[in-house]
């Protein structure tokens, strides 16, 4: 049986052709807009330390462009696992040197909303500086603090420090990981 190519067929072949690839095109920006609309909401935590006059405090901030669902929250230290928000962890240590009484500290708990572009939370500090500034770079590792080179070519093994982690969420369901020892959130 011989296929007859008159022009209806060719243009209904045509047309179905092109049919098809406009679908493709469709859900290909579809796609494209999901993904915008998920970059516009992009929760973007980092972890300070942040020292002046005014005091010393571990800083919780939001520079995203959306709102940050707090998940979980631990401090790792000499391989165990604390789960809990920084001021918790330093009031269970027993050479703490300054009273958990004495330290100014905001709450960062699991369900919270950190919104974006908002102040910075102060998890954990004192408004006298001279107080907590060498507590909390004794006690946590900071990633612009304590990537000083040593002098002198000491042979000592560096401190192990504990390192504040915080688990949260976008509003689209997406995980990310950030570290007070690290610049850049990880996605889970």
């Amino acid at each position: 049986m011989k296929m007859n190519w008159d022009t209806d067929r060719i243009v209904a072949i045509s047309a179905m052709l092109v049919g098809v690839g406009s679908l493709f095109i469709v859900l290909y920006q579809t796609e494209l807009i999901r993904e915008q609309q998920k970059a516009q909401v992009l929760p973007y935590l980092l972890i300070a330390y942040n020292t002046s006059d005014k005091g010393s405090y571990i800083a919780l901030e939001n520079v995203g462009l959306g709102p940050a669902l707090i998940e979980h929250i631990r401090v790792r230290h000499a391989g165990q696992t604390f789960d809990g928000d920084p001021y918790a962890y330093y009031a269970s240590l027993a050479d703490a040197k300054v009273p958990a009484n004495n330290v100014y500290r905001d709450r960062v708990l699991p369900g919270m909303l950190i919104p974006a572009g908002g102040s910075p939370t102060n998890m954990l500090g004192s408004v006298d500086p001279d107080q907590m500034r060498s507590e909390l770079r004794r006690t946590f590792q900071f990633v612009a603090v304590d990537e000083t080179p040593s002098r002198g070519g000491s042979s000592a093994a560096p401190v192990e420090k504990a390192v504040l982690e915080i688990d949260y969420a976008s509003v689209y369901g997406e995980h990310w990981r950030v570290r007070s020892d690290r610049v850049i959130p990880e996605r889970l």
